[in-house]
C-alpha cells in the first residue's frame, strides 16, 4: 500500500500575463512518496520518485468573472509497485505479492472552465484525459495501463446563493463526477465499469440573522446522493472493493 503523502523536492514555474487576458505558463516539479511494505525477499520498498512537466494556457475574458484553462502534462514515476509475476514466488502462501518493477509514464490533458455570475450563480466544468502506461516493467506488464487509472474523467458543478429577501445567504448546489472505465488487473484482462456520482450541498451564512452570528456558517453536504453502487478501482486478483455509499455531513463553522 502506498502512503497518501507526497513530498515535493523541487518546484519551479513561470507565468506571464498578457493585457489581452491570456496567461501561458510552464512548471516542473520533482517529488517522492514513501511506500510501506516489503518485497518477497523482505527488503523494504523504496520511495517512489516522480517528475512532472506541465505547460498550459489560462484566459480570463475581459469584463467577465470567468477563467478558462488548458494544460498538457507528462509525469514519470519510478519505483512503482505491482503484482509479482514470478510464479516461483509464493510469498508464504499469498499469491498477491508486490514488487517495484520500474516506471510509469503518464501523458494527459486537463480542461477547466469557471464562472461566477452577478446573480450568485457559480458554474465549474472540467475534463481530464489520461494516457498512462508501464514504460519500464516486467515483461508481463510492460506497455500495459496501470490499474485504477481512468483515461477519461469529467465533472460539472453548479451552486447558487440567494442575494435578496428573507432567505438571503442561503446557498445550494449540485454536481456530477464521471469516471471512465479502468483496468482491474495489471495484465489488462478485466475492466471496471465507468460510473457517475452525484453530490449536493446546502449552506447558510448565519451572519444574515444578526451581528452576533458574524463569521458563522452552516453547511450540509451529501456525497453519492443516489447511493450508487460502484467500484473506485481498488482491486486485487479476485475482487474489487465497493465505493462509499451515500454519505451526509453537517458542519457548523466560525471564521475569525
Amino acid at each position: 500500500m502506498t502512503s497518501q503523502m507526497t513530498f515535493i523536492i523541487k518546484r519551479v514555474a513561470a507565468l506571464y500575463l498578457f493585457d489581452s487576458g491570456f496567461a501561458p505558463y510552464l512548471s516542473h516539479a520533482e517529488s517522492f512518496e514513501p511506500v510501506s511494505g516489503t518485497d518477497f525477499f523482505g527488503s523494504q520498498f523504496r520511495p517512489t520518485r516522480g517528475k512532472l512537466y506541465e505547460a498550459g494556457l489560462r484566459y480570463q475574458p475581459p469584463g467577465y468573472n470567468a477563467m478558462l484553462s488548458a494544460t498538457v502534462f507528462r509525469q514519470k514515476q519510478k519505483n512503482t509497485t505491482m503484482t509479482d509475476s514470478d510464479p516461483t514466488h509464493v510469498c508464504a502462501g499469498n499469491t498477491l505479492c508486490s514488487v517495484q518493477s520500474g516506471e510509469v509514464k503518464t501523458d494527459g490533458v486537463e480542461l477547466e472552465a469557471k464562472t461566477t455570475l452577478q446573480n450568485g450563480l457559480n458554474l465549474t466544468a472540467a475534463y481530464t484525459y489520461t494516457d498512462a502506461i508501464n514504460s519500464n516493467a516486467d515483461a508481463a506488464y510492460k506497455g500495459k495501463t496501470p490499474t485504477s487509472v481512468a483515461p477519461h474523467t469529467a465533472s460539472l458543478w453548479a451552486d447558487y446563493t440567494l442575494q435578496q429577501g428573507a432567505l438571503a445567504g442561503l446557498g445550494m448546489g449540485a454536481g456530477a463526477h464521471y469516471t471512465g472505465r479502468m483496468w482491474a488487473d495489471a495484465a489488462n484482462t478485466q475492466t471496471i465499469p465507468s460510473f457517475v456520482l452525484v453530490d449536493a450541498m446546502l449552506r447558510y451564512d448565519l451572519s444574515k440573522l444578526g451581528p452576533s452570528f458574524k463569521g458563522m456558517r452552516f453547511a450540509f453536504n451529501v456525497q453519492n446522493l443516489f447511493d450508487k453502487v460502484y467500484y473506485p478501482g481498488i482491486c486485487a486478483k479476485t475482487y474489487c472493493l465497493y465505493g462509499e455509499g451515500r454519505t451526509m455531513t453537517a458542519t457548523l463553522g466560525y471564521r475569525f
